[in-house]
């Protein structure tokens, strides 16, 4: 598994997921397999089949010896790891929050 940070939509805020690879919707743990399975953290409002996921990771530039605290914190930046289509999504926003878990989105 990954953990990484996922966007549905153009300049939607990141939001922390967890990638396994997966055989297909509900398969997980197939080595080889040709599916990702993404796990929000936090469920997304409204995402739908066909939509495109992007996968990110957080890099931390290096700080020069001339940045203060103030601009040492801000010294983030994210590299896309890739994305693709949504096939398939979990249960809605108000089942999630209704059982307490996360939404899931199955890429391949």
């Amino acid at each position: 598994f990954l953990d990484c940070l996922v966007r549905i939509r153009h300049l939607q805020a990141l939001t922390p997921c967890t990638v396994t690879i997966s055989d297909g919707p509900g398969n997980t743990g197939g080595v080889g397999g040709e599916w990702l399975e993404v796990k929000l953290d936090v469920p997304i409002r409204g995402a739908t089949s066909g939509q495109v996921l992007a996968l990110y990771q957080q890099v931390i530039e290096a700080a020069t010896e001339a940045a203060t605290e103030d601009t040492a914190e801000n010294d983030v930046a994210y590299v896309c790891l890739g994305g693709g289509p949504i096939h398939s999504r979990g249960a809605s926003l108000q089942t999630e929050a209704h059982e307490g878990s996360g939404e899931t989105a199955h890429v391949k």
